[in-house]
């Protein structure tokens, strides 16, 4: 076997029997190997360049850290779920590079790995985020899935959400296996790096130039409805100017009538109901008799109902009287 695989073997048996090597609950444990880079079988690294520091950052805290399970103190506790101890860690040292601690055991604790129910530790740090330097241990976890080279492994994770709130944002339920979880999360991730279909997206270009066309096919359309309600009115005025039932003078305030919205209607209607007011025969000769005298009843009723000045759609009777 090569040196290399040796060595990493050797590691490897060390650290995975140090726990249950004499068959009972060991009194001292190593906390952190020796440094100063020290990488956990996730990938991360950490320095570990003094460990005296940390023993030191221990003391000074003047509390016991307890020994929970799987990380119950970092995960559970700020939940206000239960996380016992199953043990104390009354004491660190620096040894050989790394960081070991005294224990205290619960009878509970010591159970459970004298019977080999959990075979390793994992600490629980505080570290610099820019140097990655660990400054304070805060617990340690009894765990089965070891991630550092010794018999005590750091929690795999650096931030945890919570398994209920991760399944609530798939969509799938809060008894989802994680395996379950975790091809969740793969396939969004794999959906979200896939390519567009080209099937189902047009180019933006190819969009703006549908829209242009939209626009200006509307537009024209507009245009034409605008030119089409536009002679209606005029042919319907200049008839009434034929039938006598408006006078010429009168003609553009009636197609501006007809251009407010349901103008058109409105005058339509009222022209229906207006009398002649004008000789449409007269083509020309003398301009009707008395065309200064008094409005008829008729006439006055047309300038009721257009809001008009009877004096001045007497003038211009007569001034189309005159014209005609």
């Amino acid at each position: 076997m090569p040196a290399a695989d040796a060595t990493s073997l050797a590691d490897r048996a060390i650290f995975a029997v140090a726990l249950n090597a004499e068959g009972d609950a060991p009194a001292e444990i190593a906390i952190l190997p020796p440094g100063p880079r020290i990488r956990g079988r996730d990938g991360r690294e950490w320095l570990v360049d003094d460990p005296a520091a940390v023993v030191a950052a221990f003391g000074a805290g003047a509390a016991d850290l307890p020994v929970d399970i799987e990380h119950a103190t970092e995960l559970r506790a700020p939940k206000g779920e239960p996380a016992p101890a199953v043990g104390w860690i009354k004491g660190l040292a620096a040894r050989d590079g790394g960081i070991v601690a005294a224990v205290e055991w619960t009878e509970h604790g010591r159970q459970l790995v004298a019977s080999k129910a959990y075979r390793y530790v994992s600490p629980a740090f505080r570290f610099d985020a820019a140097t990655r330097r660990v400054m304070v241990l805060s617990s340690v976890g009894l765990t089965n899935r070891p991630n550092l080279r010794l018999p005590a492994l750091n929690s795999q994770d650096e931030a945890t959400m919570e398994k209920t709130a991760l399944c609530a944002a798939l969509g799938v339920p809060a008894t989802t296996a994680d395996a379950d979880v975790v091809a969740a999360i793969a396939a969004l991730k794999a959906k979200a790096d896939a390519p567009p279909d080209p099937t189902r997206f047009a180019p933006t270009a190819d969009l703006q130039a549908a829209l242009n066309r939209a626009t200006a096919a509307e537009t024209a359309l507009n245009q034409r409805e605008a030119a089409d309600r536009e002679a209606k009115s005029v042919g319907l005025v200049d008839q009434a100017v034929k039938d006598g039932k408006i006078a010429p003078a009168s003609r553009e305030h009636y197609l501006a009538l007809c251009r407010d919205a349901g103008g058109q209607e409105r005058v339509e209607q009222l022209l229906a109901t207006l009398p002649k007011i004008t000789d449409p025969s007269r083509l020309g000769g003398d301009p009707p008799p008395n065309p200064g005298g008094a409005l008829t009843d008729a006439q006055k009723a047309v300038c009721r109902q257009l809001g008009l000045d009877e004096k001045s759609f007497q003038a211009a009777l007569t001034d189309a009287a005159l014209n005609n």
